[in-house]
């Protein structure tokens, strides 16, 4: 951590842009589907000036937070490191009612509703750098989406429905957000109610549901369908690109079940002319914390790995790339 915090100091510190959304066009159920466009803002941050050779003007990375997170926690701050060091530009965007960015009219957390803009917004950001602070515009095929946990979910939305984006790696996607839901509200019972578990997991598939059903009806009553983009109905709309897809779970996670990795990966490989799918598994815990943390645990490993699957997709020699550990925990 150390060598990170050492990094930030010494480093070009980057500034806070602002930039609009993409404006709401890709309603897959509601014909009156729209976005409240308003103004976001995140971290732009240049490569590392020691980084590999990758090119002028270099290629550019959107990364995106997770729930309850924003551009300055430590996942984002880590893996923008890692990014930075490879020789990628990169914006860490604030999805909208968080941090930096402008508040929405529902202040409400939209998870499948207008996150998914937000996170191509700041990719067209990228893209056209119309500020100059990158050294100009870029064709689509420079610039990727990286998201975290429920910005993984984003960036697996935002990635299936943009054809533009060349490639995207989502570390812990959750599949919806019911499950993660339902999953978080399991684990807390199993810690809360003193009764055996089999009888806990019936309670919970009769109060959680309801529950959950509560939220949902909630967001509806201010406008947002919080289900309006889901895994399950955009990755089989994506084009037959054969677009590199990179997945990343943890077995140990307690916030986004690993089989949300699995079916997300699995329904991805039922079209193998639509995604290149690079799938990797941990069974590692950082100090007690089990979600997102591997590219903190595992930093020089989760480098290697991010390496050569960037590196191809921007058209750069994976000799270029960092030397994966002896004893990989990433399979």
């Amino acid at each position: 951590m150390q060598s990170i915090i050492d990094f930030n100091q010494n480093e070009d510190p980057g500034k806070i842009v602002a930039y609009k959304n993409r404006p709401g066009d890709y309603t897959l159920e509601r014909q009156d589907y729209d976005v409240q466009n308003l103004t976001l803002r995140g971290w732009l941050l240049k490569a590392a000036e020691d980084a590999p050779e990758t090119g002028s003007p270099r290629p550019r990375t959107a990364l995106q937070h997770g729930f309850t997170s924003n551009s300055n926690k430590f996942r984002q701050i880590t893996m923008a490191v890692i990014l930075r060091q490879l020789g990628f530009d990169v914006l860490v965007n604030n999805f909208r009612d968080h941090c930096y960015s402008d508040d929405s009219k529902s202040r409400v957390v939209e998870w499948g509703d207008a996150y998914p803009y937000d996170l191509l917004g700041a990719y067209d950001y990228l893209v056209k750098d119309p500020h100059g602070h990158l050294g100009g515009e870029v064709d689509n095929s420079k610039v990727g989406i990286v998201g975290i946990s429920m910005g993984a979910f984003t960036t697996v939305n935002a990635f299936t429905m943009a054809t533009e984006v060349p490639a995207a790696w989502a570390d812990a996607p959750p599949a919806s957000p019911g499950d993660v839901f339902s999953f978080g509200a399991l684990l807390e019972m199993y810690a809360l109610i003193p009764i055996p578990k089999p009888v806990v997991d019936i309670l919970h598939k009769l109060l959680v549901p309801a529950v959950w059903k509560k939220v949902e009806d909630t967001a509806a009553a201010k406008g947002v369908n919080l289900n309006e983009h889901l895994p399950k109905k955009t990755i089989p709309t994506g084009p037959d690109t054969k677009r590199p897809f990179g997945l990343v779970g943890n077995s140990q996670d307690r916030t986004v079940p690993l089989q949300n990795v699995i079916d997300i990966a699995t329904m991805a490989k039922k079209y193998p002319k639509k995604y290149d799918v690079t799938q990797y598994t941990a069974h590692t815990m950082c100090n007690d914390r089990t979600h997102c943390v591997d590219h903190v645990s595992q930093f020089k490993e989760y480098k290697a790995k991010l390496c050569l699957f960037w590196y191809p997709v921007f058209d750069i020699d994976t000799d270029k790339c960092p030397e994966d550990v002896d004893e990989p925990q990433m399979h």
